[in-house]
This record gives structure tokens, sequence and C-alpha cells, in this order.
């Protein structure tokens, strides 16, 4: 999926709210992933679509403002969700912001250098 589809999915998407997960009322290509979410550690909670928005958001404008130059250094504290998967939400983790963090930093340079230097075990495949 390309930022620019994924962008469309996000403003178009419904919003996904504790009272509408696994009573078939949210749309039919929603179900596997609401089901997902809820048998894995990240659980559903009001306004859930917005949060995912708000912390994403976050990272992309972070890179953005980097990559024209508007500041030297950016934090985003609602960030550094990277356990998400493409199609699976993990570790309480929806969407893994940095890669749209990195995809913004690659419309300006040729190659992107992530360091993770938290402590914690990783996930067996």
């Amino acid at each position: 999926m390309s930022k620019a589809e994924l962008s469309k999915e996000m403003r178009t998407s419904p919003t996904v709210q504790p009272s509408n997960c696994g009573n078939g009322e949210a749309p039919i290509n929603y179900q596997l992933l609401l089901l997902t979410i809820l048998e894995k550690d990240c659980p559903v909670f009001e306004n859930l679509f917005e949060f995912c928005q708000i912390y994403a958001g976050g990272t992309i404008d972070a890179a953005r403002r980097l990559n024209n130059q508007l500041c030297d250094i950016t934090i985003n504290w609602a960030g550094d969700l990277y356990h998400a998967n493409k199609w699976e939400a993990l570790r309480f983790c929806y969407i893994n912001d940095l890669v749209l963090g990195i995809l913004e930093f690659l419309k300006y340079h040729a190659r992107v250098l992530y360091i993770d230097i938290d402590v914690h075990h990783t996930r067996v495949f």
C-alpha cells in the first residue's frame, strides 16, 4: 500500500469504536482486522482511529519539518509505536509510525538510518 493509498484509507475508514467491534456493524473488510486487534495485546478503545491519526501524523509532520529545514530537532512524545506490522497491530502499537516517518524522509534523502536504542525482548516469529 502506498503512502497516498494509506492516507486515503485513513481519511475514509470508519471510526472503530467498542460499540461496533465484532457485532457485524463494521464493514466486512475490517472484521478480520478487528478480530486481530481484539485477540492480541491491542485493545479497542473509544477514539482509537483518532489516536492513530494523531500519533502517526505527528511523526510524519516531524519528518516533514526536518526535511523542509523548519527545525533542527523534532520529538513526537506520542510516537515510537513501531511494533505494528503492515496488517497487524502488536504490543499496543496500531500503526507503525516510524515507517511512515522514514517514508517521509525518503522523499528528500536516498537512505535513512534508524537506530533503535530501547531494550526489550524481541518478537519471535
